[in-house]
């Protein structure tokens, strides 16, 4: 299993997410989608997991609120969906 800690950045305050990911073929959809988003994979080639790569690298998430399971009133963020990152589009002549 590997544990990965995202920082979310929001206008008022940092939030930390811990997310686990089971290291298993079934799972590799969500190994997949970790990678994309922070541009280590591209679409439709085999996955590489480059875990030294992996901290300070930035993407784009979707963060979720669920209820507690012990106490409903509690809420926790969790990553609900990650989104690959777009391929830097050149335009000759800007730096």
């Amino acid at each position: 299993m590997a544990i990965v800690h995202f920082v979310i950045h929001d206008r008022e305050r940092e939030v930390t997410i811990r997310e686990n990911y089971l290291l298993h073929t079934k799972m590799e959809w969500k190994l997949s989608e970790l990678f994309r988003s922070v541009g280590l994979k591209k679409e439709g080639e085999p996955l590489r997991m480059n875990w030294t790569a992996l901290p300070g690298l930035t993407g784009r998430a979707k963060v979720g609120l669920k209820p507690g399971l012990k106490d409903p009133s509690k809420q926790f963020n969790f990553i609900d969906k990650l989104y690959p990152k777009e391929p830097k589009k050149f335009e000759p002549g800007r730096f």
